[in-house]
C-alpha cells in the first residue's frame, strides 16, 4: 500500500525539508545535544513559517491542518536531525489538551501565544497506568494550593507555562486516610501552571540519554496558589483527559520515530556508498547491501501504521489500539534501524560527529516516553482480546 500525498501535503513536505536543510547546521545540532539546550532561535523561525502549531485551528493562529500533516512535518524534521527535529516537534506537546479542555477565554489567551512562539509550553502528562507520585493541590479557604515535584518535564527550562497532572483534595478530605496511589478514584486533575507564579521553581536541564534538545527538567511547586480557571476541564477528570491526549500523542511520537529511523538509514547509506575497504565501496559487499535492504524495508512497513492511524484520527475515528500500534511499531523500528546504522559505521558509529549514535539515543528515549512498549501492548491487547474482567 502506498500513500498518495495531495498537492498541499507535497508542498508541506518540501517546505519542511528546505527549512531543515537551511537551519539544521550539524555543528549546532551537536552543540545543542551536548548542552541539553532548546533551539530557541530556530524555534522562532519555525513558528513564523507555520510549522509549529500546524495542527492547531486557525482561530488560535495555527494552520488548521490535521494530525497527518503534523506527522509529515515531524517526520521530515527528525529525518534531517533527530535532536532539532524532536525539539521542534515537541514544542507544542500538550497544546491539544488546552485546545480540548481549557475554558474558552483561556484558550484564546494562551494558544495563539504558543503557536506564535511568544511563550513555550512545558508538559508532563504521565501515561495513566504509570505508578508515580503527583503533586497535590489542596483547597484551603476557597483557594487551590499546590505542592510537590514534577520530574522530567518536556521543554522544562525553556517553557513559561506548564501543563501537568496533580491530585486534588478538597477542604473535607481526610489526610489520615490519604491513598497515594496514582489511579485513586477521581482525584487526578489537569492544570496549567505559570512559571512566573510565586513558589514555582525549575531545575536546570537534565543530561538524559536522548531528546536533549527538549531541555527536560524538574518542576518544584511550593505553596503555589492556582486560580480555578487554570484547571483544564472538570476537576477530577485528569486521567480521562490524559487517555484522550495519549491517543494523539502516540501518533506524534510515531511520526518523530519514523523520521529518526529514516535519518539514521540515510547516514548509514551515505557512509557505505563513500567508505572503501579492500579496494571496494562498502555498499558493494552483499552482506551489507542485504542489511541496508532490510533496514529500508522495515521503515517502509513501519510507516504504514502511523500514517493510517493519523488519517483515521483526522477522520474522527479515534482508536486507542491503532494509536498505540503506531508508536510501538515506529519506535521499535527507529531503535532497530539506528542500532544497525551504528553497526554499519563500525567504530565511527560511536563517535558523535557521525551522528548515528545520537539518532539511536533519541530513538531509545522516544520508545520510552509517553507509553512504554509494555503499556502500549496492554492497550493493543484490549483491542485484540477484549476487556478481561479483573485485568483491564
Amino acid at each position: 500500500m502506498e500513500f498518495e500525498f495531495n498537492t498541499e501535503q507535497k508542498e508541506i513536505i518540501k517546505a519542511a525539508r528546505e527549512f531543515a536543510k537551511g537551519e539544521f547546521d550539524p555543528d549546532r545540532c551537536l552543540a545543542l545535544d551536548a548542552a541539553c539546550e532548546f533551539p530557541k532561535k530556530i524555534f522562532k523561525k519555525a513558528c513564523r513559517l507555520g510549522f509549529v502549531g500546524i495542527h492547531i485551528p486557525e482561530s488560535f493562529s495555527g494552520q488548521g491542518m490535521g494530525l497527518f500533516e503534523y506527522a509529515l512535518v515531524a517526520e521530515t524534521l527528525c529525518r534531517k536531525d533527530s535532536t532539532l527535529g524532536t525539539a521542534l516537534s515537541l514544542s507544542t506537546y500538550g497544546a491539544q489538551s488546552i485546545l480540548h479542555d481549557a475554558a474558552p477565554d483561556l484558550k484564546k489567551k494562551i494558544l495563539p501565544k504558543i503557536v506564535q512562539g511568544k511563550i513555550q509550553l512545558g508538559t508532563r502528562l504521565i501515561y495513566p497506568e504509570t505508578d508515580v507520585q503527583l503533586p497535590v493541590a489542596r483547597k484551603k479557604k476557597g483557594q487551590w494550593v499546590l505542592n510537590g515535584k514534577v520530574e522530567a518535564v518536556v521543554n522544562g527550562t525553556a517553557a513559561g507555562l506548564y501543563c501537568i497532572l496533580c491530585r486534588t483534595r478538597d477542604e473535607n478530605y481526610d489526610d489520615e486516610n490519604d491513598d497515594e496511589n496514582y489511579d485513586n478514584d477521581g482525584s487526578v486533575s489537569m492544570v496549567l501552571i505559570d512559571k512566573k507564579w510565586q513558589g514555582v521553581f525549575v531545575s536546570s536541564s537534565a543530561a538524559t540519554m536522548g531528546l536533549r534538545g527538549t531541555s527536560l527538567s524538574d518542576l518544584t511547586l511550593d505553596e503555589v496558589t492556582v486560580p480555578v480557571e487554570n484547571f483544564l476541564g472538570t476537576i477530577g477528570k485528569g486521567l480521562e483527559q490524559t487517555r484522550e491526549f495519549m491517543n494523539e500523542s502516540f501518533i506524534q511520537c510515531a511520526a518523530m520515530a519514523l523520521g529518526i529511523a529514516q535519518g539514521a538509514f540515510d547516514h548509514a547509506l551515505a557512509y557505505t556508498k563513500q567508505r572503501e575497504q579492500f579496494g571496494s565501496k562498502l555498499a558493494g559487499f552483499q552482506i551489507l547491501r542485504h542489511r541496508l535492504a532490510d533496514m529500508a524495508l522495515d521503515i517502509k512497513k513501519a510507516r504504514l501504521v502511523p500514517y493510517e492511524a493519523a488519517l483515521s484520527y483526522d477522520n474522527g475515528n479515534i482508536d486507542p489500539g491503532s494509536s498505540a500500534a503506531a508508536k510501538l511499531t515506529a519506535c521499535k523500528t527507529a531503535t532497530d534501524v539506528s542500532f544497525q546504522a551504528i553497526q554499519l559505521l563500525g567504530g565511527y558509529g560511536y563517535m558523535s560527529e557521525y551522528h548515528v549514535e545520537r539518532y539511536y539515543r533519541d530513538a531509545k528515549m522516544m520508545e520510552i516516553i509517553a507509553g512504554s512498549p509494555d503499556q502500549l501492548k496492554d492497550i493493543i491487547s484490549v483491542k485484540v482480546i477484549g476487556k478481561v474482567p479483573g485485568v483491564f
